[in-house]
């Protein structure tokens, strides 16, 4: 009898490292891709901008963009940082506008479930102000001033 427990216990031990191997093969599965992707900042105004993308270790990649200018930029998987085995884009963008608006803003980035690109999450904002996130793509910023 102890015999028999003993291949039961086995075999419900083997099925419980089967399941846990298996359950983290399809958590891996459903991570996201991380390929660098290119988005633009789109500045429709007179004055000069500033984009701030900050990482999860603070370090900060800033762009200047002129009046009535385009800029393309890369979201890097240098940007990337392991948190619990789970990988994360850069962890912020802030826009900062000129004066008289003195417009500053910081936005959580978060990737996409289906690997496009970044999202600029703006929880709770139903108005972003004198900047249009995610259009006309996830990851891209429109500038304007508000008359």
């Amino acid at each position: 009898m102890t015999k028999t427990k003993n291949s039961s216990m086995s075999g419900v031990r083997k099925g419980v490292l089967g399941f846990c191997a298996l359950s983290t093969i399809g958590l891996m599965a459903i991570e996201p891709a991380f390929a660098d992707c290119t988005r633009h900042f789109y500045n429709a105004t007179d004055r000069k901008w500033l984009i701030d993308v900050i990482d999860n270790k603070g370090q900060s990649d800033l762009t200047k963009i002129g009046p009535n200018q385009t800029v393309a930029y890369t979201y890097t998987s240098n940007m990337m940082n392991g948190t619990n085995g789970r990988k994360t884009w850069a962890s912020k963008i802030r826009i900062m506008g000129p004066s008289p608006e003195n417009y500053t803003q910081t936005f959580p980035l978060n990737i996409q479930p289906d690997g496009d690109c970044v999202h600029i999450e703006h929880p709770g904002m139903s108005n972003t102000g004198s900047a249009t996130v995610n259009e006309p793509a996830n990851g891209d910023v429109q500038l304007w001033r508000a008359e």
